[in-house]
Order: C-alpha cells, then sequence, then structure tokens
C-alpha cells in the first residue's frame, strides 16, 4: 500500500474523537467513518482509497457521461441543468467530479470500487447516463451527488462494508503504547505538524466557542472558496451576456468571441506580447469594427499596455502630442482584434445629450433616444473618450460611474439602468495625462482634470511621435512612387522641424497624416516640374505653412529654407 495515502488514511481516522485505539480501529465501515468524522475528513479518507484503487481507471466512458449527463453541468460543453442534483463543472475531468462528490457519494463509490474497477466505472457511467436521459430519475439513478441513493444504499446493507483491508490501520493490541511521531504532510498548500495541530484546535474550539473545531478544515474551505471565485470570475470575464448585436438599422450579428495570443493576432514577435487576449468571428460585416490599415506599425509598449488593460478590464489613458497617433493606436488595435469601437470627442460641441441620450419625438409621440455610451455599453466594444482632458464638468460626472466599472443610471429615461456587457472596455485619449498644459500648446482646449476623476484610470500609456526614419517607412509604403530624393528632403525637413515643434519653436503639429499628404504633392508634382525641391517646397507651402499662424508661418520656412537645399 503506498504510504503517501496510508499515513493520511491512518491519521484522518485517529481524529475519531473519545475512542481507544482499539475502538478506533472496528470504525472502518462505510457508514461508521461517515458518521464519526467530520464530511471534510471523511472525503479525505475516501478519496484516499479511490484513488489507490482506481490507479489505473479508465475514465474515457465516465467522461462522455458526464459531458452528456444534466447533473454535470460542465461548463463550454454540457448545458444549464435543472436537475434538483446538479453540479457546476469547468471540465468533464475525473478530479472535478470527485471534489463535487460529498463523503456519502464517495463512500458508494468506493463501495462499488471494492468490487473490481470495472463494477465502479460501470456504475458511474450508468447512474450519469440515466439522469441524463431522465430527469425524473429514482434515488439510484440520482447517485453519485443525491443523499437519497446513499439513504436507499445504506437501506440495503451496502454501507455497512468494512473497508479496514483498504485501509491498512494496524491495531496494536494496547491504546497506550508509544506512537510513531507524526509526520509533517503538505495540506491545501500549507505544512501542518499533527504534533501541535491538536493543541491549536482546541484553543480554537475554547475561543469560538466550539464553533471552530478543526483548523484544516477551515483552510481547505478558504481554498476551495478562492478556487470558486476564480472559476466564477472567469466565467464572468469569458462568457458574454449575449452572442448576438442589433446594428441600428435594425439588422443583427452574431459573434464568437475567442482567446489567441497577441503576437499572432497582430503578427509581431515580442516578450511583451507574449499573452492570450480577446477577438471576435462576425457573422457578417461589422461596421462598427475599424478596417485594418496595413501600413500602420504598432509601437510595440504601448500595444502591450493597451492590451493588458483591455484583457484586465482597467481604464486606460493614452497621452501624447497632437497627431501622433493616439486614436489610431486604439483603431488599429480593435481592427486587428475585430472589437466595435464607439468614439466621443469631448470638443466644445460635445454635450451629455450626445453621451446619454435625449427625448426625441416622432409622429407625436416620444421616447428616449440613446447616446453613443448607452449603445457602446451593451455590447463587446471599446468606448473611446477622444481628447478626455478637454471634458467639461457636466460629461465627467456623467462618466465616473461608468469608469468604476458600474452600471449606468439615465434618469431622463425613467430610471432605466445599463449594465455593461462583460467585454465592454474604456479608452481615453488625451494631449495631457489630466494635469493641464505647461507648454501653453493646448491651453485653449484643455483642462486641469480631478484627481477623483483621473484615479479611475489604471493605465497610463504614451505615444509620441515615431522617428522620421520610422515614419518615412510608412510614407513610402504608402507613396511608392516618391522619389529617393524627395523622400531624403522630407526626412530632413521632419526631422528639423519636430525638434523645433518639442522645443517649443513652433506649435502647429504635423501628423503622418500631413507627411503623407506631403508624399502625395511631392510626387504627383516632381515630374511635371523636374525638380524634387520645388515639388517638396511646394508639398510644404501648401499643407503646412498656408495651414499655420503668421508667427509659426515664418519659422517653417526657415526650416524648409535650410532642410530642403538646393
Amino acid at each position: 500500500m503506498p504510504k503517501r495515502w496510508h499515513n493520511l488514511t491512518q491519521r484522518s481516522l485517529c481524529r475519531i474523537r473519545n475512542l481507544s485505539y482499539k475502538e478506533r480501529y472496528h470504525m472502518t465501515t462505510l457508514s461508521n467513518i461517515i458518521d464519526n468524522l467530520n464530511a471534510r475528513e471523511a472525503q479525505r479518507v475516501f478519496k484516499d482509497v479511490i484513488n489507490n484503487l482506481m490507479e489505473d481507471f479508465d475514465w474515457t466512458h465516465i467522461k462522455e457521461a458526464m459531458q452528456k449527463s444534466e447533473l454535470c453541468d460542465v461548463y463550454g460543453e454540457g448545458h444549464p441543468s435543472s436537475h434538483p442534483f446538479a453540479k457546476r463543472m469547468e471540465k468533464a475531468t475525473p478530479s472535478q467530479l470527485m471534489r463535487s462528490m460529498n463523503a456519502k457519494g464517495l463512500a458508494l463509490l468506493l463501495s462499488f470500487a471494492d468490487e473490481g474497477q470495472p463494477v465502479a466505472q460501470a456504475a458511474l457511467a450508468m447512474a450519469l447516463g440515466a439522469v441524463g436521459n431522465n430527469p425524473a430519475a429514482t434515488y439510484e439513478e440520482a447517485w453519485p451527488f443525491s443523499d437519497d441513493a446513499y439513504a436507499g444504499y445504506h437501506s440495503e446493507g451496502t454501507l455497512n462494508k468494512d473497508i479496514s483491508h483498504l485501509i491498512d490501520v494496524e491495531a496494536t493490541g494496547e491504546d497506550d503504547e508509544e506512537e510513531e511521531p507524526a509526520e509533517v504532510v503538505r495540506d491545501d498548500e500549507l505544512v501542518w505538524d499533527d504534533n501541535t495541530i491538536d493543541i491549536a484546535n482546541m484553543a480554537a474550539a475554547k475561543a469560538s466557542g466550539g464553533k471552530i473545531t478543526d483548523l484544516r478544515t477551515i483552510m481547505a474551505d478558504l481554498a476551495d472558496a478562492q478556487t470558486n471565485i476564480e472559476r466564477l470570475t472567469k466565467q464572468v470575464n469569458d462568457v458574454p451576456m449575449n452572442t448576438e448585436v442589433t446594428n441600428e438599422d435594425g439588422s443583427t450579428l452574431t459573434f464568437d468571441a475567442k482567446w489567441k495570443n497577441a503576437q499572432d493576432v497582430f503578427k509581431l514577435q515580442s516578450k511583451l506580447l507574449d499573452f492570450d487576449i480577446r477577438t471576435y468571428d462576425w457573422s457578417g460585416h461589422n461596421p462598427k469594427v475599424p478596417n485594418i490599415d496595413p501600413n500602420y506599425k504598432f509601437d510595440i509598449e504601448a500595444l502591450s499596455s493597451l492590451l493588458f488593460s483591455w484583457k484586465e478590464n482597467v481604464r486606460s489613458w493614452v497621452g501624447g502630442p497632437t497627431g501622433s497617433g493616439k486614436s489610431t493606436l486604439i483603431e488599429q488595435a480593435c481592427a486587428y482584434t475585430f472589437t466595435e469601437l464607439f468614439r466621443y470627442n469631448c470638443d466644445k460641441e460635445s454635450s451629455r445629450y450626445n453621451l446619454i441620450g435625449k427625448v426625441d419625438a416622432s409622429n407625436g409621440e416620444t421616447y428616449f433616444k440613446d447616446g453613443v455610451l448607452p449603445k457602446a455599453m451593451e455590447r463587446p466594444s471599446v468606448f473611446l473618450i477622444d481628447e478626455a482632458d478637454a471634458a467639461l464638468g457636466d460629461i465627467t460626472m456623467a462618466l465616473q460611474p461608468v469608469l468604476e466599472g458600474n452600471p449606468l443610471l439615465i434618469g431622463e429615461d425613467g430610471g432605466r439602468i445599463v449594465m455593461p456587457h462583460p467585454a465592454f472596455r474604456i479608452t481615453a485619449t488625451a494631449n495631457t495625462y489630466g494635469s493641464g498644459d505647461s507648454s501653453g500648446m493646448y491651453a485653449a482646449g484643455v483642462k486641469i482634470q480631478s484627481r477623483a476623476s483621473m484615479n479611475r484610470y489604471g493605465v497610463f500609456i504614451q505615444v509620441d511621435y515615431m522617428s522620421p526614419r520610422s515614419e518615412m517607412k510608412v510614407v513610402n509604403s504608402v507613396v511608392p512612387n516618391l522619389s529617393k530624393d524627395a523622400s531624403k528632403k522630407i526626412s530632413d525637413f521632419l526631422t528639423v522641424y519636430r525638434t523645433s515643434f518639442k522645443n517649443g519653436a513652433v506649435q502647429t503639429p504635423i501628423s503622418p497624416r500631413n507627411t503623407i499628404t506631403m508624399a502625395r504633392i511631392a510626387a504627383f508634382y516632381e515630374p511635371m516640374l523636374g525638380c524634387a525641391k520645388e515639388a517638396v517646397s511646394r508639398a510644404v507651402n501648401s499643407n503646412v505653412i498656408l495651414s499655420a499662424d503668421e508667427a509659426d508661418a515664418d519659422v517653417i520656412r526657415g526650416i524648409a529654407d535650410k532642410t530642403l537645399g538646393s
């Protein structure tokens, strides 16, 4: 007999109080073990013996029965069960089946196992299968989770079986004979010393008025509770409320959510992306999912932080200068994962009506027309708060409960409550990080956000301009007919310009979109003008200089004259 389970079983049996060692020896029938040990200890005794008897057990047929039975609601494979004895399980595994069985159910299984592995296998498969076909099954068919089954077999004398030959507890013949020193064993990831645990249990019993009698049982229950919390949390995160969305035109789309490695999704190899993210397969074209831009280059550090915030449902704030690609980062992340994107711009024209909704009228009848936020909340989507540091007070107040992960209360619609979809996520973009603009470039629109509002964001991400070299790679891929000479001149101009922008010499931003437009203009006019310098000079003038104020325009002309050369 393996020493591992023999020692644990012997210790469990010796916890029967007020019995001599000889009397303990005779307490080895199935029913007596249940009657004289607490439920947790009896489960451990039976599990140890069953594991030994079924070491080479073939669970194939039982797994099949579990997947089909109404007694085993196997997440992802089974179906919601209305049977009164049903047990919720994540997978059809032997360990989960035995963990779901109480001491009485395990006693019945042990009784069958003692008659041989085939008998136990057939009994389990038959019981699970019978209930799956007949929800009104008798107590025998409702085994292994029904107490009625235990009572029925008990009345037949099945549970009077003595299992001392399986436990192998040796009687010494003397009550006062010195016992071997207790071993230190690992139990529920804690190391227990049986020489002191009884003392601790007596102290706990006295302190709690008899309510706490075994610290090991409490710790095991806590471990089980933690496991259940993790399982339920995973189910909430993994299982959408529904798999169907309705578009504004009344059409419906279904989706299938899948977890995939971020490196595979974005086709980027980096340890920062070596984790699973949620992606979606839609039944048809979804207009809310952005299109993939094959020329877009991701900043891996920023992308990793953004995907982490979505995976863990932490609100993220993306900061950086105008035109650096903050919104595009979110847009393309949604595009590659096929995630719906709802965008709300916090400009001077935005209002609570746009965000939450308003009462409207049609054909003489009034109704409430949802704003962008409640529409997004009910779907597996990303809600982008663009230019969040320009938001007015009524907007930030309306967003606060949602930023905390709470439902949205719409008082204007009779107190309607909008529950957030489990896959609903929030990300904000801004030129600053909520503390105002010290550079003066965004002072007209940026407002200092309250620390209470900013505290609701947990991940802050910085997105800066690409290096001129990286930016020109993107430009050349978008405008392949741009000559090498024109490309170099634009790159030289961009390098000096970005330095001047960061130093505050100019306040007119040049985004990658501006650079691509300049390249298109230069590529178009160079064949006509026969000179790269004149073509690029024309592009800079029409795309940048004429859009800037007078002070900036003079500085930009100086940069162009210096960098474009002959």
